[in-house]
């Protein structure tokens, strides 16, 4: 036989073993056996990250952080100087991504909450 028919007949062969697993074990019991994504919790890190003074910093802080294990979503707003991190457990700690945003040039620091932007002045307020 040729290459290309045995890779046909093994990958016909994996098909029907990975449908009679399936068949023997039950619905329920593969089911159980897979988890979801949904089962897994992810860690929520707050940090506030001074030294942004544009899109491009909040994209370099978002390129870098989004490259770590385990980093599942990273949001940056430059207006409140802040970063959301959604990590799954037991890859990248905290410390990490206070020294991967520190080694861009920005001082990074964890806190217990998000941070708001400042309150921009109103058009209507004179300069004081």
């Amino acid at each position: 036989m040729k290459t290309h028919a045995w890779l046909n007949l093994l990958g016909a062969l994996a098909l029907l073993s990975s449908i009679s697993a399936c068949d023997d074990a039950g619905p329920s019991e593969a089911a159980a056996a897979t988890p979801s994504a949904a089962a897994v919790e992810t860690q929520t890190v707050y940090l506030a990250v001074d030294g942004m003074h544009c899109e491009p910093c909040t994209t370099a802080i978002a390129d870098a952080v989004g490259k770590l294990e385990g980093v599942e979503s990273v949001k940056v707003e430059l207006e409140a100087a802040f970063a959301t991190v959604e990590l799954a457990p037991g890859k990248t700690s905290s410390q990490e991504l206070v020294a991967t945003i520190n080694r861009l040039g920005y001082t990074a620091t964890i806190i217990d909450g998000p941070r708001e932007a400042p309150p921009s002045p109103s058009p209507d307020a004179a300069p004081s």
